[in-house]
């Protein structure tokens, strides 16, 4: 597609989206977007491209707001800030695009700025730095990283573990954060992450466990923080950095010897693992179910020709057919979970057995109900995946 197509396409949707005039329409509010781009260009990170982030800018570029770059290395500055009004609709369509694709120029230029300038690295101080940026904004807030994650400056320096990355307790990492006022302030701040877990130079390639780890970490972290994380598992480049940048050091991750992993016939979740509030398929706590499916995610991950029956059971508190409702919404609620986390969608069946199914006891103890509400992940090729597979095991 040609750049003006791009341009035409990018231009059309934002305007659809702020309610402006352009592709038919009728000019109401715009909806502004304040955006922070936290870019890091060092040794570790592979080269890439100053035009990867064209379309996530597109809100901003175009209906208005401030848009913040900031350089991550082991100081992170801001590079560049500018303030823009929505575009002229006045003016003809090819103007308009003219007009965002001069500032799409503008902010690749500012992107070029963030070759790395001191050793190490403080992705979390980018992100507070971030925070302070947005902080008091009236209009809705973006933050978009191009970074491998893999910090090593206080408050996160992940080469003082004792262990590989895989090792990485999330939930404890993120509450020790909390404890120290580490924690940044992004209420309401959609997030998008390009490149995580991604290597170059002397860092070695992180295992399927190791990125899954980084991924819980970042996850519970921005959930702490009051933000939504979106992670793109695209890769965003294999070349490496040419310019001479500061030495980073690397992250410890697991041995290659170490690394193949199987998917286990059956993994089953009980609601001390991942639990629900009673009736629905709201989780409890998100940020702890996430962890607790963080070995499964990768296994499942290294494993991509496995496929799995995702399956929800409940107690025998309500009629068959609400039972099986009930506990195929949260078995999908499991499932999303690890399709965020980087699981093919192809790899994942849902049920929801109700009060029957794998494991099923009688409720006739609060031990029974406990193990009852529950979503067990079965291999579709195991003896119990292929009963489900045939239709042999009895609902109710």
């Amino acid at each position: 597609m040609k750049r003006r197509s791009i341009l035409s396409v990018m231009l059309c949707a934002a305007l659809t989206a702020g309610m402006l005039t352009g592709c038919g329409g009728n000019r109401e509010t715009a909806q502004k977007t304040d955006t922070v781009v936290l870019w890091a260009k060092h040794a570790n990170f592979p080269w890439v491209d100053n035009d990867l982030l064209d379309d996530e800018l597109s809100d901003t570029l175009t209906n208005g707001g401030v848009l913040s770059v900031i350089r991550v290395d082991g100081a992170p500055a801001v590079v560049d800030e500018v303030t823009y009004d929505a575009v002229d609709t006045s003016k003809t369509k090819s103007g308009q695009e003219r007009e965002v694709e001069e500032r799409l120029s503008d902010a690749q230029q500012a992107f070029s700025t963030c070759t790395a300038q001191t050793a190490g690295l403080n992705t979390l101080g980018a992100i507070q730095l971030a925070a302070k940026q947005l902080s008091g904004s009236e209009n809705l807030t973006k933050l978009i990283v191009v970074d491998s994650g893999l910090s090593t400056e206080v408050p996160l320096d992940l080469t003082d573990i004792d262990k590989p990355l895989s090792g990485l307790d999330a939930a404890a990492s993120v509450q020790s954060l909390k404890d120290s006022q580490n924690l940044p302030d992004l209420s309401g701040c959609a997030v998008v992450w390009y490149g995580m877990g991604e290597a170059a130079g002397n860092q070695q390639t992180l295992s399927p466990a190791d990125a899954s780890a980084l991924e819980a970490f970042y996850t519970q972290y921005f959930e702490a923080a009051g933000a939504n994380l979106h992670v793109s598992h695209t890769s965003v480049g294999e070349d490496e950095l040419e310019d001479d940048v500061p030495s980073i050091p690397a992250v410890p991750v697991t041995k290659e010897e170490n690394n193949a992993m199987s998917v286990p016939d059956e993994t089953q979740f009980p609601e001390s693992k991942i639990a629900f509030q009673d009736g629905t398929a709201q989780l409890i706590d998100a940020a702890a179910a996430t962890s607790a499916l963080q070995e499964i995610t990768a296994q499942l991950k290294e494993n991509t020709d496995v496929s799995v029956y995702v399956c929800g059971t409940t107690t025998n508190a309500d009629s068959a057919d609400k039972c099986r409702s009930l506990s195929k919404q949260r078995a999908q609620v499991v499932a999303d979970i690890l399709t965020r986390s980087g699981v093919s969608a192809d790899q994942l069946h849902v049920i929801g057995f109700g009060a029957a199914g794998p494991h099923y006891a009688p409720d006739s103890a609060d031990a029974q109900n406990a193990q009852n509400r529950a979503v067990t992940i079965i291999r579709a090729d195991s003896e119990n995946g292929q009963k489900i597979q045939a239709g042999t095991w009895v609902y109710d």
